[in-house]
């Protein structure tokens, strides 16, 4: 079985039962479908880690997952823990999701969307940030947390520029278009500098020309 010409390894229906996978490697995605109050140990590299509607169940990433990314969706009361670095960490339509890093740091990023009750080591994704689970998914909002200088998981609303461009948050946009503004100025003023100061120059060299600096002559003996 291959997704977008990726091998997939698959695991679904488990029902109170406790599984291991070592058959995955660095290019397959592990797939997790409509498993309740099971536990999965992924104890081999694998591309990616995607789990949907499971409920009640731990997983635990004892290797690598090469792009650093984890999706959960339509799940409730699930807890994700990994041993090693994860970049991008993601609920859709899920509650009671629990995610422990071993590594924690602010380029993590938690993207969540009509999910409620999510959490990264042990803090919650601010309240103003849960949606309601039914809401339509063409109309729900999308946010992203991620720890700040103190250690604390802020929230922020996702944006993208004109629609569909690279997901960031308002303040980075706005951040990344004032940096754009000032850069256009610079450069303005630059040119305009190249362009005025060579047209001084070339006027001061036809003054210079036009009106020759007077010549001394020694007095005769």
């Amino acid at each position: 079985m291959s997704l977008a010409g990726r091998p997939i390894f698959e695991l679904t229906g488990l029902s109170s039962q406790a599984a291991q996978t070592a058959r995955p490697n660095s290019k397959t995605l592990v797939l997790i479908r409509e498993c309740e109050s099971s536990s999965v140990d992924i104890a081999s590299p694998c591309a990616k880690l995607l789990v949907e509607g499971c409920a009640g169940c731990t997983i635990r990433l004892r290797s690598p997952v090469s792009s650093q990314t984890v999706e959960l969706v339509n799940c409730t009361n699930c807890t994700v823990t990994s041993d090693h670095p994860l970049g991008t960490l993601s609920a859709d339509g899920s509650e009671s999701i629990a995610f422990n890093l071993a590594f924690l740091t602010p380029e993590v990023c938690c993207y969540t969307s009509r999910s409620a009750g999510v959490s990264v080591n042990g803090m919650r994704v601010p309240a103003g940030a849960d949606a309601v689970v039914a809401e339509p998914v063409a109309m729900a909002l999308q946010y992203i947390s991620r720890t700040n200088e103190r250690g604390q998981l802020a929230t922020a609303k996702v944006v993208r520029e004109g629609g569909a461009g690279h997901a960031t948050t308002e303040a980075a946009l706005a951040a990344a278009k004032a940096k754009d503004r000032m850069l256009e100025h610079s450069f303005a003023a630059y040119l305009e500098q190249q362009c005025f100061g060579s047209l001084r120059e070339r006027a001061l060299d036809g003054i210079e020309e036009e009106c020759p600096s007077p010549q001394v002559h020694a007095p005769e003996c």
